[in-house]
């Protein structure tokens, strides 16, 4: 793909800032490219003019002459040569006298997606190419230039060429200072790679004296971009202060072509009209007569105005009429009534009036005929231009909208190479309210704010480090029972094997090798729907709707109910079994607070339970579930999750994710475990977060998620199980290989 470049140069602007030396970078006509070339002479000599002068002049004609099937490397041959044979031919005809070794330059030129490059002396030439991995590698150029050439003599000043391809996001820099020893490193890196190089060349600026001249040159090449219709005029550069010249000249000229030119259309035609009737002109016959011409003239103004007068009279008299005849009831029903009699007088009034113009003098009719002519002229040449200045002006502002918002992209880029993500957050966001201002009220408008939109959407999503499975792998599917699709409700390891419980309360055991199902229980677990399931000591707890708890032993399929002895009233949320201990998030009646409760195991009996929590900073009145690992957290639904030790709330907070969660059902962590798990249904996706620090890390989505109801993670096999409807997926846990 042919990158879209964008150029600019910085040249000394005040007396102050004067340098031995030129700047300059043209556009290829026709093509997508830019011949450039920087020359610097570290000695003041009067003949040094003659160098510069000549370098420009050669870099002028190479440009305008450069056609749109040329090829780049022949052409560029053919300059160098002429270039260096006027070189040296000035030196032998004495018309300079400059030692080489005073004479630093580098020329070349940038076509699509190839550049190439020569130089003689000591410049600072840098290439900036990314990488795969969005970070940029820097070469100076300069320094293979000076590797392949002898010593630089006047025969043949340029004679070394680099070549090499021009890659999406590559930045060539080239100046006669020593941009990387008075720039740092991460400055230069920003500067070059988030800036567009107008702004670039600017900031660049600020690093030197104010009285120190610098001469820079800034090229950068982007994913093709077309922002607007190809049918309308595109500028070379939009960052370049030549070719911005050159458009608003350019535009000029064609809008002046659009004009209708009223003047010189009159006066051809009264020239003609003049030289046709003179013989027959009544003012020339009164001139003829002896007439005073102060008279003629006085009688012409004096009809004139007098002609003007009346037609203000009779168009007041018509428009006062007319108000009247509306607002008065009388005067309006007698006015419609009379219609069809006006008409009929109309149609006499026009065919009296047709009449009489035929009956006018052949003069005098034409004459009618080009003044009527010239105002039709003039009307339709008004609108047309009003409404090429006003489409000009729309798609103006529409363009100059589009690079704001790329421009602003651009920084939001550069902000994430360099791991800033809440710069590249805040710029992206005003991107999006900038996307937002933008009409789409054309196709082509449309097109250029969904291509915007969809930039936005995929760096978005690599910011949020969302990472989204197309197609995860379907380790087992419920089939339907008797026309009933079954969904699981529960997915729980024992050992080495997992489990599956689904809505009719069965156990399923899972042959990950051969991804089928083996039904382990016959009859249904519970009598009521089954909420939660845990497993401790290679046994399965089940917590039902009817507060019920059952012990399932999976290898031989029996079921053991547990009485669970409590005062507290309400219904159970959850339920978590860890070093024989029971634990029960139960929610209390009447919109009280939610509780844990604790059952400690005595022999095949788990006694009375007891509130487990001591001290609290909030409420866990939309609490959701619980997991363990010496610590004890609760999740509630809107993905806050509370830390509790000993039974006292901790201080501890979950990182800020985006979009942020709203429906959260279930949580999970484990001793063994630097992470814990958030499963939120409505979005999709499973959130994770470090479990010391409570950091967001990662977030794993698909569209194959359409009903998550559990998860389960297996971070030995760096494998992640997500049960969703009547199908159970498995994704690879990257983020544990990183």
């Amino acid at each position: 793909m042919t990158p879209y470049l964008k150029a600019a140069q910085y040249e000394p602007k005040t007396p102050n800032e004067h340098v031995e030396g030129l700047s300059v970078i043209l556009p290829l006509e026709g093509r997508s490219g830019y011949v450039f070339t920087l020359a610097f002479l570290n000695k003041k000599n009067p003949d040094n003019d003659i160098l510069l002068q000549l370098l420009n002049d050669h870099v002028h004609r190479l440009a305008s002459s450069f056609g749109k099937d040329a090829n780049a490397q022949h052409r560029f041959e053919q300059f160098l040569g002429a270039l260096n044979e006027a070189l040296s031919q000035t030196i032998r005809d004495g018309k300079c006298a400059v030692p080489i070794h005073n004479f630093h330059a580098t020329t070349g030129i940038i076509c699509e997606d190839r550049m190439f490059l020569s130089g003689t002396g000591e410049l600072s030439a840098l290439f900036l190419h990314r990488k795969p991995s969005q970070r940029y590698q820097i070469f100076n150029l300069f320094r293979g230039i000076q590797t392949e050439q002898s010593l630089p003599t006047w025969e043949k000043p340029f004679a070394v060429v680099l070549d090499g391809d021009l890659e999406d996001g590559d930045v060539f820099c080239v100046s006669q200072k020593d941009i990387q020893r008075h720039i740092s490193q991460d400055d230069l890196n920003s500067i070059l790679t988030a800036l567009p190089p107008k702004s670039a060349t600017e900031k660049m600026r600020q690093y030197f004296p104010a009285d120190d001249g610098l001469l820079a040159i800034i090229i950068k090449a982007e994913a093709t971009y077309s922002s607007v219709p190809e049918s309308y005029a595109k500028p070379l550069s939009d960052v370049s202060v030549d070719s911005f010249v050159r458009g608003q000249d350019e535009t000029s000229k064609l809008l002046e072509d659009q004009k209708p030119n009223v003047l010189a259309f009159a006066k051809t035609h009264f020239i003609s009209f003049y030289k046709k009737y003179t013989e027959r002109s009544r003012i020339l016959s009164d001139l003829r007569r002896g007439e005073p011409r102060m008279k003629i003239f006085f009688n012409l103004v004096t009809s004139l105005i007098h002609n003007t007068i009346k037609t203000f009279k009779r168009t007041w008299k018509g428009i006062t009429f007319t108000i009247a005849t509306l607002t008065n009831t009388e005067r309006r029903s007698s006015f419609f009534q009379s219609i069809p009699s006006r008409t009929h007088k109309l149609k006499e009034l026009a065919q009296g009036l047709a009449q009489k113009t035929r009956a006018l003098p052949v003069r005098t009719r034409r004459i009618i005929q080009l003044l009527v002519g010239l105002v039709v002229i003039l009307v339709i040449g008004l609108v047309l231009l009003s409404y090429f200045r006003t489409k000009s002006e729309t798609q103006k502002q529409f363009e100059d909208r589009v690079t704001a918002i790329q421009d602003t992209i651009d920084l939001a880029g550069g902000a994430m190479i360099y791991k800033d993500e809440s710069q590249a957050r805040s710029l992206y966001q005003q991107a999006i309210t900038l996307l937002g201002q933008l009409p789409t009220d054309k196709p082509a408008y449309k097109e250029t704010a969904d291509k915007l939109s969809k930039t936005i959407d995929v760096a978005m999503n690599e910011l949020r480090h969302i990472v989204t499975i197309p197609n995860p792998v379907l380790v087992a599917h419920l089939e339907a029972n008797a026309g009933t699709e079954q969904t699981g409700v529960k997915v729980v390891r024992s050992g080495s094997l997992l489990y599956l419980i689904d809505s009719n309360q069965h156990l399923w055991q899972i042959d990950q090798t051969t991804k089928q199902l083996k039904q382990v229980s016959l009859n249904p677990i519970s009598s009521a729907r089954i909420l939660d399931a845990t497993e401790d000591g290679g046994r399965i707890f089940t917590l039902d709707a009817n507060n019920q708890i059952t012990d399932v032993d999976p290898k031989t399929a029996t079921t053991t109910p547990i009485t669970l002895q409590t005062t507290t009233p309400g219904n159970s949320l959850s339920l978590l079994a860890y070093a024989s201990r029971l634990y029960v998030l139960r929610g209390i009646s009447e919109n009280k607070d939610a509780e844990i409760l604790k059952f400690n195991r005595t022999g095949s009996d788990y006694g009375t339970g007891s509130s487990w929590i001591s001290s609290k900073t909030e409420t866990l009145l939309d609490s959701k579930g619980i997991t363990i690992d010496g610590s004890l957290y609760v999740l509630r639904g809107n993905g806050k999750v509370s830390r509790f030790q000993n039974g006292s709330e901790v201080g501890w907070q979950i990182g800020v994710v985006d979009p942020p969660i709203t429906s959260a059902t279930r949580i999970w962590t484990s001793i063994d475990s630097k992470f814990i798990y958030l499963l939120d249904p409505t979005t999709k996706r499973l959130v994770v977060y470090k479990k010391d620090t409570g950091a967001f890390v990662t977030q794993y989505t698909s569209d194959a998620f359409s009903n998550l109801t559990d998860f389960l993670i297996d971070e030995k096999a760096q494998t992640i199980y997500l049960l969703s409807g009547p199908d159970l997926y498995t994704i690879s846990a990257s983020y544990l290989k990183s």
